[in-house]
């Protein structure tokens, strides 16, 4: 794991998020675990590797690698992106809160 020259403070997120742009929440996703998980644990890299070839804005694993997660931009994609995956690891579609 390397750690930033400039540390991420997340408000490039907090302003997409505010603006409800999902396109710049996936551009801004980060994880600086994921390198290392994937390279400890190679079905990490082939989880997201799956969920990317579906298209959805963004994907990302969660934490330490306890999950992995698809951000779609409506509840049509997010439901054709689990029935792809669904055989492939456990999947839940969920919506946001905000």
């Amino acid at each position: 794991m390397t750690v930033p020259d400039r540390p991420w403070t997340g408000e490039e997120v907090r302003r997409a998020v505010a603006d409800g742009d999902v396109e710049a929440i996936a551009r801004h996703l980060h994880n600086r675990l994921q390198e290392t998980a994937e390279r400890l644990r190679p079905e990490i890299g082939a989880g997201l590797g799956r969920l990317r070839a579906e298209g959805p804005a963004g994907q990302l694993m969660s934490g330490s690698g306890t999950s992995l997660f698809a951000l779609c931009r409506d509840p049509g994609e997010a439901r054709r992106v689990a029935r792809a995956v669904k055989h492939d690891m456990r999947v839940y579609v969920v919506q946001s809160c905000s």
